[in-house]
């Protein structure tokens, strides 16, 4: 119970950073064509972007557990219902990490968009050096009213123009992906998955779907000028290594406390295997007692909450 109030903690710097922070004011050349492009709308949406990256791994993890839900007990439900719940939390940890570190680096680095220029439109007295590019310091953002009608909403388009690096939108689709690919790679493909999992191309098919989103999401960026390319790159970095790390890190409980269960489950066949009469040598062949206790183990180890 304690992990979604620290959750919570984790994720206030964040949300008092977007609706209170200021982001480090830096100076610009005047002759700088890479703060020159015209404002564009999101090819991506915020509302989009966060749709998916949030609901597609709770999706994938509620309906992992779907399966194992149909064909267990009642008992075992609720331990799905729990590991469930414990995978979001991981997962919601994960992306939270990957959030702060950019929101950090966004305020404390303050670098300009490409379209800042069109968005801000500076007001600053020009001085003539012939020698030297002009590098303005003192300048005042007037904005745009052609672009945004609303005062709030163009004083806050004017914020943003200062918080290109690095790109939360690209930060935000790769951890999600990375995590999607791990979760299907570590539940479906191992070497305990036997059958379809591993005799069709479904879960890979999956796999690359996650990274080729995560990949037009940052792509878009650019191409909207939202985003320098080091931008687009420097998230890509910290939304993978972020949820790689938090993925291997937070699961070794899940793999020992699975391998422990699994093991008692296995402990407790051998040990009842006397007293069962389906295991009971007398009157079966050797074939025949090895199928049954194979059988009997899968059946036991499909009881146990995979990871």
């Amino acid at each position: 119970m304690l992990n979604f109030p620290l959750l919570i903690l984790l994720a206030l710097p964040i949300l008092l950073l977007d609706r209170i922070g200021s982001p480090t004011e830096r100076g610009f050349f005047i002759d700088d064509d890479s703060l020159s492009y015209p404002y564009k709308i999101d090819t991506v949406p915020n509302w989009l972007l966060y749709m998916m990256g949030f609901g597609t791994p709770m999706v994938l993890i509620l309906l992992g557990n779907l399966c194992i839900m149909r064909s267990s007990s009642r008992e075992n439900i609720f331990e799905s219902l729990k590991h469930s719940y414990t995978m979001i939390i991981l997962y919601l940890l994960g992306a939270a990490a990957c959030q702060l570190q950019v929101a950090i680096c966004k305020y404390t680095v303050g670098r300009l968009r490409p379209h800042f220029f069109d968005v801000c439109k500076p007001d600053f007295i020009k001085v003539e050096n012939k020698s030297t590019p002009n590098y303005v310091m003192n300048y005042t953002c007037l904005g745009n009213p052609s672009l945004f009608s609303d005062e709030m909403e163009m004083d806050d388009h004017v914020r943003g123009a200062r918080l290109s690096f690095p790109s939360g939108h690209s930060s935000f689709a790769f951890q999600a992906a990375v995590f999607t690919v791990l979760y299907l790679q570590t539940k479906y493909c191992t070497k305990d998955v036997v059958g379809f999992q591993q005799q069709s191309l479904l879960i890979p098919f999956f796999q690359v779907i996650a990274i080729s989103l995560a990949t037009f999401t940052a792509v878009s960026r650019i191409m909207d000028y939202k985003h320098h390319p080091t931008d687009v790159l420097a998230g890509t970095l910290i939304g993978v290594i972020s949820q790689s790390l938090n993925f291997y890190a937070s699961s070794i409980g899940f793999y020992v406390d699975q391998t422990e269960r699994t093991q008692e489950a296995l402990d407790n066949i051998e040990i009842s295997k006397i007293n069962n009469p389906l295991l009971n040598p007398e009157g079966r062949s050797d074939q025949d007692q090895v199928v049954t206790r194979r059988r009997m183990k899968r059946s036991y180890e499909s009881i146990v909450v995979e990871n």
